[in-house]
């Protein structure tokens, strides 16, 4: 099945380029990163897409983060990407540019995990409103009938070609998108599409926040899935280390003394994990 990865940035900054290029060369998977800014620097082997404010806007595709002044983003000129130019695949992967991978590989092994899995929608977590109902973002969910309203967290996921088809419909029908983490979980529960949850990114390493520190990223640096995804890491200096590495002194020297010096953040990151809904592997609707 054709799964491209389509990387979300506002600016394309030299540890984006470098990460998608090293995708571009071991993998797969087709890798396009779309900038919200035009690019002065561009790949050397991945895809580089840049489409204009008045082009997206013009064709209904904004408003995908209400909370952000600016519309449209990425996020908006990436869905229209897939709606227009690009509709030759099968499912696609959308990351932020701010989901760090510990190497290259380990982001490839995460796209061959789920390489023949037909779910419309893989995320890190997905919840129904009467699960999660102090989530204070329900009020963007308000085009779809109550028992339809769902949310989840999308700084990485995986989309299939009818959730994109209805997204599109989605957007004639309503002359723009909705708060992507609303829209999409609500349009998986309203058609009954399958979802499922990647389990193995655990609340400890994945997160809405903080930023992650370059010592808690040092100290917790492995090769396997468990380990090897995080999220956010904003720095472009410690986003360089997805491709480049970490030095063995610093490996060393964290591997020594990291656990004394994060242990405010461990405790930080267990009661991140209370605060928000996990939902079993492999959830099925309808």
């Amino acid at each position: 099945m054709h799964s491209p990865l389509l990387i979300l940035t506002g600016n394309a900054l030299p540890s984006t380029l470098g990460f998608a290029d090293s995708l571009a060369k071991i993998g797969r998977n087709e890798t396009v990163i779309i900038p919200d800014n035009e690019p002065s620097r561009h790949p050397s082997v991945a895809n580089c897409v840049y489409i204009d404010d008045a082009r997206a806007r013009k064709n209904g595709f904004f408003n995908s983060s209400p909370l952000i002044p600016k519309t449209p983003i990425a996020w908006d000129k990436a869905i229209f990407y897939l709606t227009t130019d690009y509709t030759t695949f099968d499912y696609v992967w959308i990351m932020e540019d701010d989901v760090f991978f510990t190497n290259p590989r380990v982001c490839i092994q995460l796209l061959e995990k789920y390489r023949s899995d037909t779910s419309d929608l893989i995320v890190r977590n997905f919840f129904l409103r009467d699960q999660h109902p102090n989530w204070p973002h329900w009020h963007f969910a308000a085009q779809f009938r109550y028992e339809h309203q769902a949310g989840g967290f999308l700084p990485l996921c995986r989309l299939s070609r009818r959730m994109i088809q209805l997204t599109s419909d989605f957007v004639r029908e309503h002359g723009s998108l909705a708060f992507v983490e609303v829209l999409f979980p609500s349009l998986a529960v309203s058609h009954k599409l399958k979802v499922k949850i990647m389990s193995f990114l655990s609340e400890r390493r994945f997160h809405a926040g903080p930023e992650f520190r370059r010592l808690e990223l040092l100290q917790l640096w492995r090769d396997d899935l468990e380990n090897g995804i995080f999220h956010p890491v904003k720095s472009d200096k410690l986003r360089s280390m997805g491709y480049l590495g970490p030095s063995r002194w610093q490996r060393y020297f964290c591997k020594l003394i990291g656990p004394f010096l994060t242990r405010r953040a461990q405790l930080d990151a267990k009661l991140r994990a209370k605060a928000y809904p996990h939902l079993t592997e492999s959830e099925m609707l309808g």
